[in-house]
């Protein structure tokens, strides 16, 4: 079962006027999202090592404006503002 499909079928379940029922499926999957968070150690390794060294590198201040990047694209492919 695809994810497309697994959703269809929770959103079918929580099709309810039930307060009782909502209430204890939201408190299980918070507690499930707590518990397994879409997490770092999920990543692929190579991810997980340039995301490192981004944020290295930004806690060394070597970072480029926005307003930088912007003038460097628009020079790079001859785009107007």
């Amino acid at each position: 079962m695809g994810a497309i499909e697994l959703r269809d079928k929770i959103m079918q379940l929580l099709n309810t006027d039930n307060v009782s029922y909502l209430k204890e499926v939201f408190d299980f999957a918070q507690k499930n999202k707590l518990q397994h968070p879409e997490s770092f150690q999920e990543l692929p390794t190579p991810i997980q090592e340039l995301l490192t060294e981004s944020v290295a590198q930004a806690d060394r201040g070597e970072l480029i404006p926005h307003d930088k990047v912007m003038e460097d694209v628009r020079k790079k492919y001859n785009l107007t503002k």
